[in-house]
């Protein structure tokens, strides 16, 4: 029972990161030019990436889309043995500042976040160029 226990506790110190590994970054963009955030995560624990709307602004000049997990060979923890990368399209739509809030969650346990990963979006007007 305590080896058990101990296995558990091992298991859940590698899957779930703390939320001391809060990142954020900002990115420039350009109207009508989609481009893919890259979240790593253990989809095989049952974890994922949602977009938490309360904390992202300017949601209205975005539109954002779950592309799903890309699993890669064998490079994850000893434990999964596979490394995941969560996909998620961002197609920006109106000139102006975004925010986007993404949080790491356990699906089971609410909307407790592990992680949070916050886009800072400067977006601008498409150049004639562009046209």
């Amino acid at each position: 029972m305590r080896f058990a226990l101990t296995v558990c506790l091992v298991f859940f110190a590698i899957a779930a990161p703390s939320s001391a590994d809060a990142g954020e970054r900002a990115k420039t963009a350009q109207v009508g030019q989609v481009f893919v955030l890259k979240f790593p995560g253990n989809h095989q624990g049952g974890y994922r990436w949602l977009l938490n709307r309360t904390r992202s602004t300017g949601l209205d000049r975005v539109t954002v889309k779950d592309l799903g997990w890309t699993i890669h060979g064998d490079r994850g923890s000893i434990l999964t043995r596979k490394a995941s990368v969560m996909r998620i399209s961002v197609m920006p739509n109106i000139p102006g500042q975004a925010t986007l809030a993404f949080d790491y969650v356990l699906a089971g346990h609410g909307r407790r976040a592990f992680r949070t990963k916050v886009i800072r979006l400067e977006i601008a007007s498409k150049t004639a160029d562009a046209r």
